[in-house]
């Protein structure tokens, strides 16, 4: 091989690099992982102190292992990955080895695993996620932390059954607060990216008082994941700016590494060293009347018990629908009126009516309250006509009782 083929490849290779480390997820995807790989390594008091442990790991059995310090020149490696945001997914050892590969294999990183494998990425990836896969997304990431979000039906029946009203009651922005702020604690990746795909949902229902609790709620989510490891004004900042453009208001504006932090070679013209640094995390608060969501919550024993028995709850709540559309029936219209209609029989006309409930409650409204919206939309209209809307209706948004003049 000649001199210039060797030149020619080094520069193919620089530019292979160049196209899939740049994209600026990329980059903060691996400034966050070395932050939680610092913090899991016992004794690390530098980042000098990780490459003296993973370098050698990742040249082991390599014949010249032992000369791989001088010989490969890789000084301050994990220095790169934090201030640059080199990809530790491409780096690899003199036998090949990925660095990440390494690492994620000690069992001691698996919440490095976690994070650099994390959903949210997906999120705040330089492809904008199609919306109809933030709901499916949203309930993969509800089941990896334990959490849960009841369905109109389940709320009935969880109201029925004497469950907290901070399970169920979505009326009240309060109990929805609380539960976006309980998530918030959890300080995980996951769990910004679960809060971030409620707000999303939110805005797009034009539900913008729902959307400005999970609004806060990210706020916080962001400060719980930054102090659970320790991160520095760095770390924080390139999060919250990635947040803020890539879900919070993306755009199709350029994104710089300077904006975000990260050193570069060539000193950008319009470089702001203050933006970013506060973005969403004190603005936008957004004001708009809506129908919100129930709750997001944690699956406790009562909750899992309730679940358990979704079926028997069912059925009580069936049984008095029937009677109460019996007797609504027997006030309005004469016996013999009902045996003489085309349905004949009565047992006849209430298998009808049962699946009538069966279909409104099972079907049409034991879903997402987005799914469930047009079918919301018909209770509401119908409603003040009577009838199985207007129970119905009154199950999902009961009566609030005045309260009494002092």
């Amino acid at each position: 091989m000649t001199l210039q083929d060797h030149s020619d490849q080094d520069s193919a290779e620089k530019q292979v690099r160049a196209n899939r480390a740049d994209d600026i997820a990329v980059r903060v995807r691996s400034r966050l992982w070395a932050c939680v790989v610092y913090e899991l390594m016992a004794g690390a008091r530098s980042w000098d102190d990780l490459d003296a442990y993973w370098l050698p790991e990742i040249d082991r059995h390599y014949p010249t292992e032992d000369l791989t310090t001088d010989s490969r020149g890789r000084r301050r490696l994990f220095h790169r990955i934090y201030y640059s945001g080199s990809n530790p997914g491409v780096i690899r050892g003199l036998n090949g080895q990925r660095l990440i590969d390494v690492v994620h294999a000690d069992a001691v990183f698996q919440l490095a695993k976690e994070l650099y494998e994390s959903p949210f990425w997906t999120l705040a990836g330089k492809q904008e996620i199609p919306g109809a896969l933030v709901r499916p997304l949203q309930l993969a990431l509800m089941e990896r932390l334990g959490l849960l979000r009841l369905t109109p039906t389940e709320r009935i029946l969880a109201r029925r059954a004497g469950l907290p009203k901070a399970i169920h009651e979505h009326r009240n922005l309060g109990h929805t607060k609380r539960a976006a702020l309980d998530v918030a604690q959890i300080g995980s990746l996951d769990a910004i990216a679960l809060l971030s795909c409620a707000f999303c949902l939110a805005k797009d229902a034009l539900s913008f008082r729902e959307a400005d609790v999970y609004l806060d709620a990210i706020r916080r989510a962001i400060g719980a994941f930054v102090r659970r490891w320790r991160m520095g004004e760095e770390a924080r900042t390139s999060l919250v700016a990635l947040v803020e453009r890539r879900i919070v208001r993306r755009t199709d504006e350029p994104i710089k590494p300077q904006h975000f932090g990260f050193w570069v070679r060539k000193r950008a013209k319009d470089y702001d060293p203050e933006w970013g640094k506060d973005g969403f995390m004190s603005t936008d608060r957004l004001r708009h009347p809506a129908q919100p969501e129930s709750p997001i919550v944690r699956v406790d024993n009562s909750l899992s018990s309730f679940l358990a028995a979704f079926e028997d709850h069912y059925s009580v709540l069936r049984t008095e629908l029937l009677d109460a559309l019996r007797a609504s029936t027997a006030k309005h219209q004469e016996t013999d009126d009902i045996a003489s209609s085309p349905m004949g029989n009565l047992t006849g006309v209430e298998q009808i009516r049962a699946r009538m409930i069966d279909k409104f409650m099972l079907d049409l409204l034991n879903s997402h309250d987005e799914n469930a919206v047009d079918m919301l939309t018909h209770i509401r209209q119908f409603r003040v006509g009577g009838g199985l809307p207007r129970m119905i209706g009154d199950l999902l948004d009961p009566p609030r009782r005045l309260k009494r003049e002092r």
